[in-house]
């Protein structure tokens, strides 16, 4: 027999406060600006159009953030530019993100974007 269960029971508490926490950290800002860049333009965002993006943040800070980003997998950093902010992918996938104004970005998928990281 199939187990339903609530929103509730199927809610992890951890993840919610590390989610919450994640969007009070110097790192939320650099993020903001990826994912904005992503959804304004198709392919990869540069690490140079991002610190255009953040003029009263050092350079050196922002890099450090990206690198941060990078290493918790919320991006995928390739050199000077960022191939994959989840849901969006500079590579073509078998997934899709439609936009509000009528745009369709790649997207990547979660489990797909974590394979790629670790194999």
């Amino acid at each position: 027999m199939i187990e339903i269960k609530t929103a509730d029971q199927l809610a992890d508490p951890g993840l919610e406060a590390r989610w919450a926490a994640r969007r009070n950290t110097p790192e939320a800002e650099v993020l903001r600006v990826v994912l904005r860049e992503f959804a304004e333009r198709a392919g990869p965002v540069s690490v140079a159009d991002i610190l255009t993006a953040l003029p009263s943040q050092a350079p050196i800070a922002v890099r450090d953030r990206l690198a941060r980003l990078d290493a918790d997998d919320l991006i995928q950093l390739d050199d000077d530019r960022v191939e994959v902010a989840y849901p969006f992918s500079a590579r073509p996938s078998g997934f899709v993100a439609r936009l509000a104004r009528g745009m369709i970005a790649s997207a990547a998928a979660p489990s797909t974007r974590w394979a790629s990281r670790r194999w």
